[in-house]
């Protein structure tokens, strides 16, 4: 369903959460479909088929600053998610 936006605030403090490497096609959509149905729209509408945020506001009735949110908290969220699995990996 689109509408509000599903994100919630994280902690974005300076704790560094970065992906070294590559990251599997799979990986990545496995990692989408646990992202809210809103989120995961707007990064697939701006990330993979490159739609500006004016236009993702537009087709979705959304303001343009909700999308702006809503991308960024899909990529902190992706970002978070194949940190935390690296982390995993590497501790096995």
């Amino acid at each position: 369903p689109v509408g509000e936006c599903t994100w919630r605030l994280r902690d974005v403090s300076m704790r560094p959460s970065l992906v070294h490497g590559n990251v599997l096609r799979t990986e990545l959509e496995s990692a989408l479909l646990d992202l809210p149905a809103t989120e995961r729209m707007i990064y697939l509408l701006r990330d993979v088929e490159g739609y500006s945020p004016r236009q993702i506001a537009t087709l979705l009735s959304l303001p343009e600053q909700q999308v702006k949110v809503a991308l960024m908290a899909a990529r902190l969220s992706l970002r978070e998610m194949f940190a935390e699995r690296e982390e995993s990996q590497s501790a096995a």
